[in-house]
């Protein structure tokens, strides 16, 4: 399917370049192994690595089968960031990976001029990008990624969830002071947190079913290693008291213990879920 001209788009992620995004989220090892046995990638024969960065996800997955014995799937990489593409290939060049250069609310894959097809995957992963999609368009996300999947495949999600919207309102605010110091422009403009009516409203409009938690799970994101990740040194203490200035006013998050302040650092503690939605038959 011909699909157009190439975009010529910079996105927040060619900005930040190498960045270790488990360690930005705070992931212990156990929460990535417990996505991994959600997806079950030994039962299977595709899976798409969706919004996938630069291909961490997908390389935790060949070293899951690996240890496990088991014979791994075939698995495409979709990712919207030319320069995470690049960076993925790299870490992907031993394996079989697809890595594809597209955009996951068309699934177009750019340097084919194509489209992934209808019903190819059994398994879609989605590892802390759903976020990245304004609220107007995410209920195209989960269209395109049910489009996608084969009957009674299935869509696992691993993302912020809240339950409180004032919460997630100042998170947001943390988030979009960060994204404007960092100079990610496109992230201030259309990240959007999802509460858990959002997220389950809107994958049941797109068709999904037996859309459940499978695991709930806590962002653990230390002021320290934000400002190491996202800021060249020199500018580093003069953002990071920035960054924090703006957590110090978010004073819900800190009455309900999600934001802490230790020394000269601090840690939030934020909701998350990996959640579980199939398409039927």
């Amino acid at each position: 399917m011909n699909v157009g001209a190439l975009p010529e788009v910079a996105t927040a992620y060619d900005t930040v370049g190498v960045y270790d995004q488990d360690a930005i989220n705070g992931f212990p090892v156990h929460i990535l192994t417990t996505l991994l046995d959600i997806v079950n990638p030994g039962q299977v024969s595709h899976i798409l690595d969706a919004m996938a960065g630069n291909g961490n996800l997908t390389a935790r997955l060949y070293d899951y089968c690996e240890r496990r014995g088991l014979f791994p799937p075939d698995v495409t990489m979709l990712e919207f960031s030319r320069v995470q593409c690049e960076l993925a290939k790299a870490q992907l060049a031993e394996t079989p990976t697809n890595v594809v250069w597209g955009d996951i609310l068309t699934m177009e894959d750019y340097a084919n001029n194509a489209a992934l097809p209808d019903r190819m995957f059994d398994r879609v992963m989605l590892k802390s990008g759903n976020h990245e999609i304004p609220l107007n368009q995410q209920l195209a996300l989960y269209q395109s990624i049910f489009r996608v999947l084969k009957p009674r495949g299935m869509f696992v999600n691993l993302g912020f969830l809240f339950d409180d919207v004032e919460e997630r309102d100042q998170f947001r605010d943390i988030a979009r002071c960060k994204d404007s110091l960092a100079g990610m422009q496109s992230a201030v403009e259309n990240r959007h947190f999802l509460t858990r009516d959002e997220l389950y409203t809107r994958l049941q409009q797109a068709g999904f079913v037996d859309i459940q938690c499978g695991m709930h799970v806590q962002y653990t994101i230390s002021s320290l290693v934000v400002t190491d990740a996202y800021f060249p040194a020199h500018q580093r203490e003069d953002m990071h008291a920035e960054f924090q200035a703006q957590q110090a006013k978010a004073m819900l998050l800190r009455r309900n213990g999600r934001i802490h302040f230790q020394g000269d650092s601090s840690t939030m503690i934020l909701p998350g879920e990996i959640t579980m939605a199939r398409r039927p038959l």
